[in-house]
């Protein structure tokens, strides 16, 4: 059976009281209910409160520990990372945004974002549609994080 692991991850501990813990948590199980050939990990890596504007998630935060694991060969390649958007993984800047994604699916873990259904695997990296794509995400993601930061 397929391995899936989740990353959820909000800003700002006033959104704890809102939405985006249990729509991340629902677009998950949907994933799963259609994908029934992956079992996802009892781990789920979680980032409640924390801003990846500056990537404090990838230093101090659930993220880092994803990060360290996928590097340290932790996890298993082939195995999938369930993430809402890109903007999970990161709001910085492009450079370290797309990096961050690359170093991921150069792992062999891939990443699937359920709000818009694509699923990026180390192909991903040499598909110009991917990399616009994902590029474009990250840009939109960093220049809503500056405008909510002023």
């Amino acid at each position: 059976m397929k391995k899936a692991i989740a990353y959820l991850r909000f800003s700002s501990s006033v959104q704890q009281y809102g939405d985006s813990l249990k729509r991340q948590n629902r677009l998950v199980a949907e994933w799963l209910d259609a994908h029934p050939d992956y079992l996802l990990d009892n781990l789920t890596y979680k980032d409640l409160g924390l801003s990846a504007y500056h990537g404090t998630h990838a230093t101090r935060g659930a993220f880092a520990d994803f990060m360290e694991a996928v590097e340290g060969g932790y996890i298993e390649s082939g195995t999938v990372l369930l993430v809402e958007s890109l903007d999970r993984l990161s709001r910085e800047r492009i450079g370290e945004a797309t990096e961050r994604l690359k170093r991921i699916l150069k792992a062999g873990v891939e990443v699937v974002t359920l709000s818009d259904h694509t699923h990026y695997t180390i192909d991903s990296l040499d598909d110009p549609y991917s990399l616009i794509k994902a590029i474009l995400i990250a840009q939109r993601a960093n220049e809503e994080s500056e405008i909510k930061s002023r």
